[in-house]
């Protein structure tokens, strides 16, 4: 008798089909119930919300779970009603852990806040007082010795470190910080609050001290792990675990700045001290023609400065820089090598003393930098100090449309020179009595030396008449804003306004000089002072060209922040500047453009700056504008430079700066203009190669 063909097999299908049945019954009711538990557990390591209730099984998966739950057995369906409670444990469990991680991140903040406070007054007391307004941004993106321009936060500390980086900074409040090369620099990178900025307050972003979301450094386990009760002792040994592992670097951190504070605040009678040095090789190299004869120098020099600052108290602080320089230069800090092993001069740079009865108002007097010093070459140069007085009122808008985030209208007063003269001698007295010899022999007597008060009549002074001082006061508005996250902004525009300034011409005389200076440093300075270049009536002369000098100036700068390249920040900038002499009618006009890249931090760091700049005769005084972006004229230039510094340490910089530089005009005696060199002079090159220190 035969078996029926394939009952044996499709036995065996037939049970295959029933087993795979209850499988899928079962593994679906298992997912079913334990997804829940999954996102959960995920959200809460995350820190994310829950999406659970956005998520719908497919139609096909709920299909066929409800058939395979309706043939499932009953110790199956208790076994699901079990999985549905777990899942509700857990998530209790879950919402209570978060609950207790909430209250962790808040005493986390709480001593965040504390620790960024003596962050700051670390960074005040022992880092330079910031006394520019125009400060290049601590590591430097803002002038062009100054690694990045920005506008720094002031304190009551030292001056800003001088690491001369970044490059131009941003106008100051107070006297520009005194950095390489320019006051525009570095400062440190703690984001001061709005409250705490002065009147042209610029901060600088640092790294957050902790992560913004605290539940993101809870430690991750298997979503399949099982969570004890909430109250259970392993629970609360996790969360106590993970609170004290937050915590503890920054307790420490605490009471390690705390030490700091203490030990910083017993300085030398509460006097802090920093400052820096730099050795420079120096070339400059023109060939000569029928227009100027040869420029040949190739010299080492170098440049000390030491920053004394104290707070008096909290709304009152004094300043002191001593630093090298020459007595008939003061367009310049650096001293010559040579001269056999005389020993160089020590001179008394800066003395002021600044009050600031709130954040919004300041009051500055002594020898400063000018208020709208911002390090960029343009109109001032980077180590001229006026004499003087300084006043700021500034606001921070809060939120508005225009991003802007501080204003400040600032103005000062500086003196120049201080004749001590009611009125002038006669013309017989100034006048050389001649001798006329009739017979041999004959005795010739020395005359008598006229008063030196007679150089004024080359200044175009009357006899008899009353010499009054000369004076500049400069008055301007500051506005600083945020584009977007990334990218900030500032200008600002002032005008500079002189009186008298054809005293200004006669100190660079032979004759002006015993008249205005000698009497004033108290010793007799044998050379007239260098900075000529503005156009005079007369070759030499006493009297400039231009009828006043009222100077209009506009700034504007845009800094992109925070692009990385490679892994380091690269800031990049770009500067502008124009101004105008409205006080005559050619000749008068100037203006800048320059692009800075990287800033100068660490080692390794690179920075790269080039400028082009318009500097007519008349546009400015010579005498106070920068004498390299002009080399032996400060104006009547066309300039290109080009910079590039390198980071070997955290305090020291090596700096390479290059200029060629070509005059604009010749001299027009129908215009009663004359200019040191004219164009037509062949084109002069000059090279500067540093290292620079700080401390």
């Amino acid at each position: 008798m035969k078996r029926p063909v394939g009952l044996s097999s499709r036995i065996t299908c037939l049970l295959c089909l029933i087993a795979f049945v209850f499988a899928d019954s079962s593994i679906l009711s298992n997912a079913a119930s334990s997804a829940p538990v999954a996102i959960d557990q995920d959200m809460a390591m995350t820190g994310t919300k829950s999406t659970r209730r956005a998520v719908k099984a497919p139609k096909q998966l709920i299909a066929r779970t409800k058939a395979s739950s309706s043939t499932a057995p009953a110790g199956e369906a208790q076994s699901t009603r079990r999985a549905a409670s777990a899942s509700d444990n857990y998530r209790n469990e879950i919402a209570a852990l978060r609950a207790r991680l909430d209250r962790q991140e808040q005493l986390l903040a709480a001593q965040q806040q504390q620790i960024e406070k003596l962050v700051a007054t670390v960074a005040e007391m022992s880092g330079p007082s910031n006394r520019s307004l125009l400060l290049a941004d601590a590591s430097g993106v803002g002038g062009h010795d100054h690694p990045v321009l920005s506008l720094a936060p002031y304190n009551l500390g030292p001056a800003p470190k001088l690491d001369e980086q970044a490059a131009i900074s941003h106008p100051q409040i107070f006297p520009a910080a005194v950095n390489s090369q320019d006051p525009l620099a570095s400062a440190g990178s703690i984001t001061p609050k709005a409250s705490d900025l002065f009147p042209l307050a610029a901060s600088t972003s640092g790294q957050p001290l902790m992560p913004t979301n605290v539940a993101t450094l809870a430690p991750t386990a298997p979503a399949s792990q099982t969570l004890a009760p909430p109250n259970s002792p392993a629970n609360q040994n996790l969360v106590q675990a993970a609170g004290q592992a937050q915590t503890q670097p920054y307790v420490s951190r605490l009471e390690t700045l705390s030490r700091q504070v203490e030990g910083i605040s017993q300085n030398v009678a509460g006097f802090r001290f920093s400052g820096d040095l730099r050795l420079r090789g120096d070339g400059v190299f023109r060939s000569s023609d029928k227009i100027a004869g040869p420029e040949q120098n190739v010299r080492g020099q170098y440049r000390a400065r030491l920053n004394l600052d104290k707070g008096i108290d909290k709304q009152l602080n004094v300043h002191f820089q001593l630093g090298s320089g020459r007595f008939d230069n003061p367009l310049t800090d650096d001293t010559d090598m040579g001269g056999g092993v005389v020993r160089g001069p020590i001179f008394l740079t800066e003395a002021w003393a600044n009050y600031h009865p709130s954040s919004s108002l300041s009051f500055q007097g002594g020898k400063m930098p000018e208020i709208f010093q911002d390090g960029s070459r343009f109109l001032w140069d980077e180590d001229v100090r006026f004499d003087g007085f300084q006043q700021t009122v500034g606001t921070a808008p809060g939120d508005n449309p225009l991003g802007i985030t501080r204003i400040d209208v600032m103005a000062a007063q500086y003196i120049l020179t201080n004749p001590n003269m009611q009125v002038l001698p006669t013309l017989k007295q100034c006048t050389v009595p001649t001798q006329t010899i009739t017979s041999l022999p004959a005795t010739i007597t020395t005359p008598a030396s006229i008063p030196a008060a007679c150089a004024y009549l080359q200044a175009g002074y009357q006899p008899g008449e009353n010499v009054r001082a000369a004076d500049m006061f400069d008055q301007g508005i500051f506005v600083k804003g945020r584009i977007k996250s990334g990218w900030s902004q500032y200008l600002y525009t002032n005008m500079a306004l002189f009186r008298n300034p054809n005293q200004i011409a006669l100190m660079s005389t032979s004759e002006g000089l015993p008249a205005l200076v000698n009497p004033v440093v108290g010793s007799v300075i044998q050379g007239p002072l260098t900075g000529t270049g503005s156009a005079t009536t007369l070759p030499g002369g006493g009297i400039y060209t231009a009828d006043h000098y009222q100077v209009a100036h506009l700034a504007y700068r845009i800094t992109k922040e925070g692009w990385i390249l490679g892994k380091e920040e690269f800031p990049v900038f770009l500067d502008l500047h124009a101004s105008r002499n409205v006080g005559t009618s050619f000749q008068r006009n100037a203006w800048m453009a320059t692009f800075n890249a990287g800033q100068i931090k660490k080692r390794g760091d690179v920075r790269f700056l080039y400028f082009y700049a318009v500097k007519e005769a008349n546009s400015m005084i010579s005498q106070f504008t920068d004498d390299r972006l002009g080399t032996n004229v400060g104006v009547n230039v066309r300039t290109h430079s080009i910079r590039l510094d390198v980071g070997l340490a955290s305090f020291l910089q090596w700096q390479n700066l290059f200029y060629i530089q070509n005059e604009i005009s010749p001299n027009d005696p129908a215009r009663h203009f004359y200019v040191p060199i004219q164009r037509g002079a062949g084109t002069q090159y000059r090279a500067e190669t540093d290292m620079f220190v700080n401390f």
